[in-house]
């Protein structure tokens, strides 16, 4: 009986296994799409097709480059934000000062604590009433 239940638990043990390599056992996310120029100093950080969850990284990111550092509009899903600021770094070694929510749904604020401290976040005052940058920043 013993053996039966030991052998049970090994074989449902590996199998989990096996699945979980199976569904891709990385903790690295897909890279984002390059950095595209829009026009002049605006620039985006496409996130990809939704529907498609090998790929998708988000919503989309704007860049804008102004004089003294630079804004970003949204940060995509968690474990984006190192791939960001290198997007960024291709076209500009100012510093990012600001970033902008649109909403806090994970999409397009997930990778914010990922960011340098010293970045402001701005976003509209209905999101900050009901959460704090914290939370806004483990959505």
């Amino acid at each position: 009986m013993q053996r039966t239940v030991l052998l049970g638990l090994l074989l449902v043990s590996g199998g989990s296994l096996i699945a979980a390599a199976a569904c891709g056992g990385s903790d690295e996310p897909p890279p984002v799409p390059a950095i595209e120029q829009v026009r002049g100093d605006l620039y985006v950080i496409m996130g990809g097709d939704p529907t498609d969850r090998a790929t998708f990284s988000g919503g989309n990111v704007a860049v804008y480059v102004m004089e003294q550092g630079v804004a970003v509009v949204d940060s995509k899903l968690p474990g984006y934000g190192q791939q960001i600021i290198d997007q960024i770094r291709t076209v500009t070694d100012k510093p990012i000062l600001a970033m902008f929510h649109t909403h806090t749904h994970n999409d397009h604020a997930g990778s914010t604590p990922e960011f340098p401290d010293t970045i402001e976040v701005i976003t509209h005052e209905n999101i900050k009433a009901s959460r704090t940058r914290e939370e806004c920043l483990q959505v």
